[in-house]
Order: C-alpha cells, then sequence, then structure tokens
C-alpha cells in the first residue's frame, strides 16, 4: 500500500512500481472506480484510523509514504505514526515505510434475541421526514442532505414507545461514499435528554461494507440493550465535499 491516494498518476505509478518489487498494492486503476474506493479514498483523506484497521483485517500492511507530498492535511508519516497499531520501519530519502500488523475481527455479536422494531416516525433538522423511505428495504431510495455534512446535522428515529434497543442498521445503498464520517448514536425517552450508545468514525465500517455489498452497503452498529423511544444519529464533524445518506435504517431490540 502506497500513500497517499487518490490523485491518477500516484495510482498508476504505485502499479508500476509493482512491477520491479513485487509486492501487491491496494492502489489500482481501471475506467470504473469501485465504491469501496471511493471510501477508502475519502477515509484516507480525511486521516480516519479505522479505514488502515479495516484493511489489515485481511492481512498485514507494509505502508510507504511519500515524504514530498503535501495535500494540505496532517502529514502523512504523522498520519500513520498516530496508530496506536502501526510501528515506524525505516526512512528512504523521499519515502518512510511502516508496518501494520494483521488485525483480526473479533466474532460477530449474537443477535438472536433481537428483532426489528417499528419505526413509527423520523425527523431531521428541517422537521418531519419520511419514514416510508428509510423503511422500505429499497437501496435505490433515500434521505439524503441538501448540503455537505455539517457537525450537528441529526436524523432522529421515533420508535412510537419505549423499547428495548440493541443496535442499528444503517444502509448507504450504492452510495457507501456518502457515508457519515464522525458519527455519534443517542437514545433517549422524551426526545430531550440524550444517553450516548455510540460514537466513532465511521471508514473503517463503510470501507468493509462496500466491499461486502457495494450496492447495499449496510453497517451495523451496537447499542448494548438502552431502553428508549427515540434513537438520534448525529453528525460529530463537518465534510466539504460529501453529503450524508440513508438508504434504509432498521432498528433492532426487543419489545417491551
Amino acid at each position: 500500500m502506497e500513500l497517499p491516494l487518490g490523485d491518477l498518476w500516484r495510482d498508476t505509478a504505485a502499479m508500476y512500481r509493482t512491477t520491479f518489487h513485487g509486492t501487491r498494492t491496494i492502489n489500482g486503476y481501471n475506467g470504473y472506480e469501485p465504491s469501496y474506493y471511493q471510501v477508502l479514498r475519502r477515509a484516507l483523506a480525511a486521516r480516519d484510523h479505522t479505514v488502515l484497521t479495516a484493511l489489515a483485517s485481511f492481512g498485514p500492511l507494509l505502508v510507504s509514504s511519500d515524504n514530498h507530498v503535501d495535500d494540505g492535511g496532517e502529514p502523512w508519516a504523522s498520519f500513520l505514526s498516530n496508530h496506536p497499531d502501526v510501528s515506524r520501519l525505516n526512512d528512504h530519502g523521499n519515502w518512510t515505510l511502516f508496518w501494520l500488523p494483521l488485525k483480526r475481527r473479533g466474532p460477530p455479536q449474537d443477535r438472536c434475541a433481537s428483532t426489528p422494531l417499528a419505526i413509527t416516525a423520523a425527523f431531521d433538522a428541517h422537521g418531519q421526514v419520511d419514514a416510508a423511505t428509510l423503511t422500505d428495504q429499497n437501496p435505490a431510495t433515500r434521505w439524503i442532505t441538501s448540503h455537505s455534512q455539517r457537525a450537528g446535522d441529526v436524523l432522529v428515529l421515533d420508535l412510537g414507545r419505549v423499547q428495548r434497543v440493541s443496535g442499528l442498521v444503517v444502509s448507504m445503498g450504492s452510495a457507501a461514499v456518502l457515508y457519515p464520517g464522525a458519527l455519534n448514536v443517542a437514545t433517549s425517552f422524551d426526545n430531550v435528554t440524550w444517553e450516548t450508545g455510540f460514537v466513532g468514525n465511521m471508514g473503517g465500517s463503510a470501507f468493509r461494507a462496500a466491499l461486502k455489498n457495494p450496492r447495499d452497503a449496510r453497517i451495523s452498529i451496537p447499542l448494548g440493550g438502552m431502553a428508549a423511544r427515540f434513537v438520534r444519529l448525529r453528525l460529530e464533524q463537518s465534510e466539504p465535499l460529501y453529503p450524508w445518506a440513508v438508504a434504509d435504517v432498521a432498528v433492532e431490540g426487543r419489545r417491551e
């Protein structure tokens, strides 16, 4: 894997260099850009460590960083050094080499006791939205913000009454690159006082979701069985290029 990614010549140059060193790379080029690669580029541009961890779940990574490239963000060498599992190997003039070992994923959570809960209404910052669009299980229909992602953008789900909420499954449909960059999921009894159940960057989860099903990329978010009537999804950081889109959302839990 070579960083940074995104510009065409860097990807093709990385592919050319493989003819000399023989090491497989993540870089690639085609007339069609797969959705998972769009997510990868966006997550790396945002310096999202979770996408590195997601990549390492497939095998160890040797990462080479071009020290002469400045794209206006955090320096690549600094970004890589700040990952808790990355080791700095050595510097070779223009390049610095890093090592990220295999990161095995934990066993999937047991969701046998959970069932889909009805969503009776949904709201965003502008008022009520069509809940049917969010629950029709059609990846081609979606709710989407009218602007690029802004910290504080929200989508609130009303379950109609208090229930035990164990998790969410959120689909971005075929547009995985419109994933929520940094997401806070909270629950409430009254839509006033909120308890956070999850907060984190979503690049790694979106990348794996797009790899698994590029036509209906779905992210699962555990919430631990909180009792609540309302579930709120809120963006924690802004993103200047991409809006936020949700094709479908399912709330899982237990009816009280």
